[in-house]
């Protein structure tokens, strides 16, 4: 099928963060934040950007299926959709909600559209810098106008980027290397970091959600990154039930090329070792 116009996405992206999540930074009101039944906390700005985005890019594509982080909680049989060979929109209305609720950045909006089990396009937008990284499958990834090539590091030593707060602590093998590595509590904003050669290299482990990691992996994927599941050692992809993922350990990890990417988890599999 043909794909939707990438630049009316952006736009019905940037639009919901000028219209729901902007006005409200810094101007919640305790009545307007809740704790979800998984314990993660959950905002009015979140809920209505969410009812925004599925009405809008419902209509840009009609009869398209609808996977957004804050209706799976209520109903998560929409979960189904993602083992369905028709288009579907995957939405992390607001990725970064306890940064937002709390009144700090970052936070980002994450949207990727899927057919056919696979991703074919992911958009990631940060309303506070308005900065927005996109891809196209086999179209490359864009910031723009400009197209982004990630650079390819030979060592692992001279690169910055993040690893769970597991991953890192009393890590013998980190202690040793000049690393930058911190999580700044978006993953949205990470992959943009990512695409944007702020970091070199991410991981993430056990609870791969597809709101979070679809479109990101995409956008890494086409702009030359490396990257897969080290456990399993398959490509990630949006269909992976998360918690078969959260029960296995599984961890998906983000280099420049594969020689960077057995660097990355050989230091992860030393932590997992160590008694």
């Amino acid at each position: 099928m043909m794909l939707p116009d990438i630049q009316k996405v952006i736009a019905i992206i940037e639009n919901t963060a000028k219209q729901f999540i902007c006005p409200r930074f810094q101007n919640l009101n305790p009545s307007e934040v809740h704790v979800k039944t998984s314990g993660d906390l959950v905002s009015i700005a979140d809920i209505e950007a969410e009812k925004y985005l599925k009405k809008k890019l419902s209509e840009l594509v009609p009869n398209s299926y609808i996977v957004g982080e804050e209706e799976v909680e209520y109903f998560p049989e929409n979960l189904k959709y993602l083992q369905s060979t028709h288009p579907v929109w995957i939405l992390d209305p607001l990725d970064g909600t306890r940064n937002f609720i709390n009144g700090k950045k970052p936070f980002t909006i994450i949207i990727a559209f899927c057919v056919g089990k696979k991703t074919q396009m992911g958009c990631i937008h940060d309303p506070i810098t308005n900065e927005t990284v996109w891809a196209v499958k086999g179209q490359g990834c864009w910031s723009g106008q400009k197209c982004i090539k990630l650079d390819n590091f030979s060592s692992f030593e001279y690169m910055k980027g993040y690893l769970s707060k597991y991953q890192t602590t009393n890590n013998k093998v980190l202690d040793n290397l000049s690393l930058s590595i911190r999580r700044v509590g978006s993953i949205g904003r990470e992959y943009l970091d990512l695409a944007l050669g702020n970091i070199q290299f991410a991981s993430f482990d056990t609870t791969l959600k597809p709101w979070d990691h679809a479109a990101g992996v995409l956008i890494h994927t086409e702009s030359g990154g490396y990257n897969r599941l080290g456990k399993s050692d398959n490509t990630y992809h949006p269909k992976l039930k998360f918690n078969q993922t959260k029960n296995s350990n599984e961890t998906l990890i983000l280099a420049p090329n594969k020689k960077t990417f057995n660097a990355i988890y050989s230091v992860i599999q030393k932590k997992e070792s160590e008694p």
